[in-house]
Order: structure tokens, then sequence, then C-alpha cells
């Protein structure tokens, strides 16, 4: 099995650096375009879809498991038109619905000047920013690194990313795709995820099967890469 992994908005592929060693096949760690060492400028949903399927070859998806990290769970229905169709997609504390996506909300409001003293304000504090969503207490260095993501982010991406995704999940688009999609999706949520009732009630409502995972919020990968590895890869 090959495990294809993709981070969410503002952050890096380097959030997978506990998870990626426990998994015992092929793993493809993906960086969004504008994000960690992507040189890519293409932020539309096709794009970003086009960047991550060009990564594996067309006769190897029927053999991959592609895992995606909140705002990445919203390439569902390019996912589900694609002419490659992966084994099994692994949906982490995925931003499917309009009541979660709160911050990237926020930032459709902002005008260029407000969005660029917003954006500085968000690189001093990136280390806090993630440390308020971990569960458990970690070392000082691995925060800088898996925070860093937060720092070298394109702001053009980001803001780009952020309208396209408040777009998707006004829309009816998610939930035509879950409504007609032929693999297999399991949607992890941390057993302390801040995740909407209205969110999870979405994912019922189209028999999609969510797992919980204890120890963990927003980031199971960091909190408790053991157990989501567990789950990532059962029945696999």
């Amino acid at each position: 099995m090959r495990y294809v992994l993709v981070h969410g908005l503002g952050l890096s592929s380097v959030i997978w650096s506990r998870l990626a060693p426990l998994l015992n096949d092929e793993v493809v760690a993906i960086d969004l375009p504008g994000h960690g060492c992507s040189t890519l400028t293409v932020y539309d949903w096709q794009g970003i879809w086009n960047s991550i399927s060009d990564r594996v070859r067309r006769d190897q998806w029927e053999d991959t498991t592609l895992v995606l990290h909140s705002f990445s769970a919203a390439l569902l229905p390019e996912i589900v038109a694609s002419s490659v169709q992966p084994n099994k997609v692994i949906l982490i504390e995925g931003i499917v619905h309009r009541d979660d996506a709160v911050w990237t909300s926020e930032l459709t409001l902002l005008d260029e000047v407000q969005f660029a003293s917003w954006l500085s304000r968000f690189r001093s504090v990136a280390k806090m920013t993630l440390k308020s969503q971990l569960v458990h207490k970690h070392n000082e260095q691995d925060i800088i690194l898996w925070s860093n993501g937060f720092k070298s982010v394109a702001g053009e991406a980001l803001r780009i990313m952020a309208y396209n995704l408040v777009q998707r999940v006004r829309s009816q688009v998610i939930s035509d795709a879950l409504n007609s999609v032929c693999f297999p999706i399991i949607y992890i949520t941390g057993a302390r995820s801040r995740l909407s009732e209205s969110g999870l009630s979405f994912l019922e409502s189209h028999s999609v099967e969510v797992a919980e995972l204890n120890q963990s919020g927003h980031f199971p990968m960091l909190d408790n890469p053991v157990g989501l590895k567990t789950l990532i890869t059962q029945n696999a």
C-alpha cells in the first residue's frame, strides 16, 4: 500500500514527520501550492488536485490510500470526478461544512491592507497558534519545525485558498461528491476536536464512517500518531 499525505492550509508536509515513519509502506508527503517547498502558484481546486495526482503513476492509484487533513478534505469533488481513483480516502479533521470554516471565513472579510496586517501578526504568533490546538506538550524544537509552515506560506496562496474553501463549503459540491463517491471514505476526528456538531451531522447524513481518536484534537498526526496509524492502515 502507498500513502499520499496532504496537509492543511498554512502548514507544510513537515506536519507528517511523526506519522510517516510508522507507515511501513511507500509514503508521499506533498506540499500544497504556495506552501512548504512547493514553487507552484496555481491555487484553484483542479490545479491543486493535479499537483497531487501527478505525483503517483496512474496505474498505482488503486493501491494508494489518500490522507487529507483539514482544508485538503475539500478536494473531494475533484477526486471523485478524476480519471484516477484511490483505494481509500482518509479525511482527518476535514473541513467539509460551512460551520467549520471559521478562520478562513474571517479572512474573506479583510481587504488587502487588513490582510497584510493580519498575515504579519499570524506569522509572529505561529508557535502559539499551533500549540493552542495541540493536546499534549511537545518539544519546543518540534513546535518550531511544525509551525514554520505558518511563517513560510505565500500570503497570496493563503488568501486565495481560504476564499476558495469558504465558497466551496457554502455550495452543494461536497455534498454532491459524497453522494456519488465510489471508494471508501473514513473521517477521523480528535476526541478533543473543535469541529461543529452540524459538521458531524453532515457526515452522518451522507453515511460517512466517522472514527474518533483519543488523546488528540485537530492535529492527531502530532498528538497521537500511533493511534492515527492504526486507524489509517486498518483493512489496508
